[in-house]
Order: C-alpha cells, then structure tokens, then sequence
C-alpha cells in the first residue's frame, strides 16, 4: 500500500490552535508580519560558552495519520539529554534564516554522556513533571499530554546532582495554516494541496511567536515506494516562507510530506553549574502534497 510505504521511508522529522485540520474548505486571511530573531543566547550570568545539555519540548499535529503509516494525530515530546561540556552546538546542523538545504537530516553531537541524578523535574504555571533516566544522562516522560501544555508560559528545569536549574518560555501553535488542502484528513482526498515546481508559497497564523520557522518537504515516488530527496528551508516566524523552485525539480505528480514548523532555538544558563543548556521547543503540523 503506498501510502504506508511512504511512512516506512520518512526519517522523523481541544484549543483552536489544535484544530485546524481540514474536512472541508474555508477561507482563510492573511496576517501581519512580525519581527523574529535567530539563536537568542544569554550569556551574561554564565562562566563560560560550553553547553552541557540539549533539552527538548515538542507538539505534533498530522493531518492524516493513515496517510503516513502512524496512529496518532497528536504526539508530545518532553525529554533531555545532558553531557560534559562541549562548544559544539546541538544547532549546528541547520539551516540559517533565509536558507534552504536539500537532504539534510538532524545530526547528534559526539559527546560524553553525563547524569544528573535519577530525575529530572520540569515545572509549568499548573502542571509539574517528572523526567526519569531513560539511559545515561538521557531524561524523558510519556505522561505529558496536550492539554497539560501551557501555551507561552514560563517553565524551570532543576536537575539533581549536579543541582541546576534554568528557565524557557513555551511555545503555541496554529490558528490556520496555507495552503489548506494540506490539511486534508480523509485518504481520500490527501495528497490533493499542490506543491509548485516553480516555487511553493506557505503562510500561517499567527505569527511572530517564535525566533524562527521551518518547512520540510520530503518527495516519493508517484506510488510512494521510493524516496526522491527532501528540502528543509528556514525563515523568520512572520506568517510567510517560500521554497524556491530550484528546490521542486521532482517529477510532476510525485507525492509530498510536508511538515510545517514553529521552532525556537535558545541557550539558557543552567544556574550553579557554569555553563549553558540548549532548548529546542517545536510545534509542528504534518500535511500531505503532491508536486505540480
């Protein structure tokens, strides 16, 4: 079944915000542009420039889960991972604002893996969690769900041993998102939003949320049985990014995943260990296409 076979070759990548995906069509407005910013790093209370941990809070969307082979719509992701210290970044591996890539995939650091003690605890304005050791220095919960998200709130991470602790801002997510034929959640009618080969225009609201914003669009095989390449270009979260052509030179008819991204990359002092975590908070929605 093909589309099965596409999940079998992607590599990962009760609010309105929740609820924007398509059973039928609806009109949608623009929004207005914001000014947004790349990698914010504070430094100024810290002892040094090396990271220490990469932490992670995630939500995703896919508009029609049976479309790409997964059985749930929404999946949410809590986890960490802390090490020695490093003056690597977690980051490294993607595309600067304004830039598109082809066929690149996230990268992990080489790194010495370092705990913090048996838990981890990550505090919202309601909810607290309890991160546990999932392997050496790794941390993360399966009991986080979407409505214990608290949209654009503030959140402290405190470790055990070493003690530390650092504080991040949550993201929110989607009011709309264009084109809406992306959104399609019956098989029947996925795969209908066209992806142009001269270029492909995506817009979403609201905007100005996060530090940046990302599209990804892998590509298969009319059947769905082969990858053909994938683009991942990054912008400004403004409410408008387009994949430049050069990028599309697939076959017409060939079927597309794409996945639509808020993303915040930030460097926070952990306080009482001199050194830096970095946070990768991301809220994405997942849409089927086809190139035109």
């Amino acid at each position: 079944m093909r589309l099965f076979l596409i999940f079998l070759m992607l590599l990962s990548s009760c609010v309105t915000e929740t609820n924007i995906l398509k059973y039928q069509q609806d009109d949608s407005e623009t929004t207005n542009d914001s000014e947004s910013h790349k990698d914010s790093e504070t430094n100024d209370t810290t002892i040094n420039n090396n990271v220490t941990a990469l932490f992670e809070m995630g939500l995703r969307q896919v508009a029609c889960p049976a479309c790409v082979g997964v059985t749930e719509e929404l999946t949410l992701k809590l986890e960490a991972e802390f090490h020695q210290q490093t003056l690597s970044s977690h980051f490294d591996w993607i595309p600067n604002v304004g830039e598109c890539e082809s066929s690149i995939y996230p990268q992990n650091l080489t790194v010495t893996p370092m705990s913090v003690g048996d838990t981890i605890t990550v505090s919202g304005q309601i909810y607290d969690f309890s991160l546990g050791s999932v392997g050496n220095g790794k941390y993360s919960t399966s009991n986080f769900y979407e409505y214990q998200y608290e949209r654009q709130q503030n959140y402290t991470v405190a470790t055990q041993s070493p003690k530390g602790e650092f504080n991040f801002t949550s993201l929110s997510g989607f009011d709309w998102i264009e084109p809406y034929t992306l959104l399609w959640v019956d098989q029947s009618y996925a795969f209908d939003a066209a992806i142009y080969r001269t270029g492909a225009e995506f817009t979403w609201g609201p905007s100005g949320i996060s530090d940046q914003f990302m599209i990804i669009i892998d590509v298969f095989s009319k059947d769905g049985s082969q990858s053909l390449g994938s683009v991942t270009c990054v912008g400004e979260d403004s409410g408008y990014l387009y994949v430049p052509g050069i990028y599309l030179s697939y076959p017409k008819n060939s079927l597309t995943v794409v996945y639509v991204k808020r993303l915040s990359m930030v460097k926070v002092p952990i306080q009482d260990m001199g050194t830096n975590v970095e946070v990768l908070l991301e809220w994405e929605v997942v849409g089927t296409g086809h190139i035109e």
